[in-house]
C-alpha cells in the first residue's frame, strides 16, 4: 500500500509524476489490482490540476464513495482488461 506521492514544487510540471504514476499503473494492471486515491492539496498541490492529471491516467470519480463495501477514496481506477492474472 502506498500512502503518499509527493513531487517537490520545484520539480512539478516536468513529467516526473507522470512517469511515477505510469509505472505504478503498469504494475497494478499487470497484477489486476484496482487503484484508489484521494488527491489532496495538503502539500501545495492544486486540486483541480491533480484531478485532471489522474483523469488523464484513467482514474474516475468514485461515485459509490460512502456506500458499504466501497472504497472511501475519491477516485478509482480499474485495471485494464486482459492484463491481469
Amino acid at each position: 500500500m502506498l500512502f503518499r506521492i509527493l513531487i517537490p514544487e520545484s520539480e512539478r510540471g516536468k513529467g516526473l509524476g507522470t512517469r511515477v504514476m505510469e509505472h505504478i499503473i503498469a504494475v497494478a494492471d499487470l497484477r489486476g489490482v484496482p487503484m484508489t486515491l484521494s488527491p489532496s492539496d495538503t502539500f501545495g498541490g492544486d486540486l483541480d490540476r491533480l484531478h485532471a492529471f489522474y483523469r488523464r491516467l484513467g482514474c474516475v470519480t468514485n461515485t459509490r464513495r460512502g456506500e458499504i463495501g466501497s472504497p472511501r477514496e475519491s477516485m478509482v481506477r480499474v485495471p485494464l482488461a486482459g492484463l491481469g492474472r
